[in-house]
């Protein structure tokens, strides 16, 4: 089943480009999902796979970025890449705990984080592993929320 799929990127320079599916309605009830990985092709998958499997997603292209959006949307879960430039998974999941305590974090890497992200974020899924994976999980940490 598609989701209605609501997409906002904000990019390092602040500027943000929004777009609703036109069908959907905005009260949609459908989980929304902030994506911050400093990889444009990855978002891009990420929010394809996600979108079809009824999640609405923001994007964000580095990690101030990221935290604006978790600052001003009301996302239910957020997946962050670990290694970005100018601030890497760590540094950002502490910042993303701050502002929004409540929310789950899903570290989606390519590399093994350290054993003080693994106590930071909810679940840690390696790229490799696959997109499906990672969706399978955002599911699984939404479910028990």
């Amino acid at each position: 089943m598609m989701g209605c799929g609501y997409m906002a990127r904000v990019n390092s320079t602040g500027r943000t480009d929004s777009s609703t599916h036109p069908n959907c309605s905005k009260q949609s009830k459908a989980p929304l999902v902030l994506c911050i990985d400093d990889n444009e092709m990855i978002l891009e998958v990420l929010e394809e796979i996600l979108k079809a499997r009824g999640l609405r997603i923001l994007c964000a292209a580095d990690g101030f970025s990221g935290i604006h959006l978790a600052k001003s949307e009301p996302v239910d879960l957020i997946v962050l890449d670990y290694e970005m430039p100018k601030m890497d998974g760590l540094h950002l999941a502490r910042e993303l705990r701050n502002c929004r305590p409540g929310v789950p974090l899903i570290m989606f890497s390519g590399s093994l984080p350290s054993n003080e992200v693994e106590e930071t974020v909810s679940k840690i899924i390696r790229k490799g592993d696959g997109v499906f994976s990672l969706a399978d999980a955002i599911h699984e940490v939404l479910g028990a929320k």
